[in-house]
């Protein structure tokens, strides 16, 4: 039997072990079960917590070795949304077109949910930068320009994410299974990358500009906020 299976099987004892339904024989029962194949196999409770999360990995759609702020923002607000863990950067390079990797951390379902969502909202968001960069007069300068349009999607990330927070449920049990997996795994924190442009002062209208923007833009869970449901983005 794989490792995976056998854990599987000690989580579903333990389950039915802290079912408060159920009957108190097979509570019992059952907790002997998980603790005897717990002392075969050399698994802890902490194993079992860490295999019931995974790391999904997801290619940046913009920065190479290091995201801009609104990138970052709009990352840690997706991870919010779903109670993942705060999102992890490796960056890419050397060429430009070698973008940097984003790592979602959490349950199966909502790692997926969390794809979905940086996929639709990166298309939302660079259309809106497009056509506010060609709205901008022809005597700034390239650099100009990207500072103005950095400035345009920090407003429009912040608008969006006025929604996120009322969406998102915090599940103390994922997270207790989210910190074993990064202990388990001994992941090291430092890919929790800072922004290139962190602290920079940024324009004040293209701001404005990108929460206007954004204002049309809705997030919709569908009932329960279950792994199994579906976001819907217009």
């Amino acid at each position: 039997m794989s490792n995976d299976r056998i854990l599987d099987k000690i989580r579903k004892c333990l389950a039915l072990a802290n079912d408060s339904r159920g009957n108190p024989t097979e509570c019992e029962n059952a907790m002997r079960q998980a603790q005897a194949l717990m002392a075969k196999h050399g698994f802890t409770e902490m194993d079992v917590d860490a295999a019931q999360v995974t790391t999904l990995a997801v290619r940046s759609r913009v920065s190479v070795k290091s995201p801009s702020q609104w990138e970052v923002n709009m990352m840690h607000k997706i991870c919010a949304m779903y109670g993942l863990h705060q999102p992890m950067w490796t960056a890419g390079g050397p060429e430009p077109t070698n973008k940097g990797w984003w790592f979602f951390i959490g349950s199966k379902g909502y790692t997926e949910l969390a794809h979905y969502t940086y996929d639709v909202l990166y298309r939302q968001i660079l259309a809106a930068r497009n056509d506010f960069v060609k709205n901008l007069h022809p005597s700034y300068s390239r650099g100009e320009k990207s500072n103005k349009a950095n400035a345009f999607c920090e407003g429009w990330v912040y608008q969006v994410g006025l929604q996120i927070h009322a969406m998102h449920d915090p599940d103390e049990t994922m997270a207790k299974r989210i910190r074993a997996y990064m202990e388990v795994n001994k992941i090291n924190t430092s890919r929790e990358h800072k922004a290139h442009d962190h602290n920079k002062d940024f324009d004040r209208g293209a701001m404005a500009e990108g929460i206007k923007s954004a204002k049309d833009v809705r997030l919709n869970h569908a009932a329960g906020h279950t792994q199994n449901s579906q976001m819907r983005l217009s």
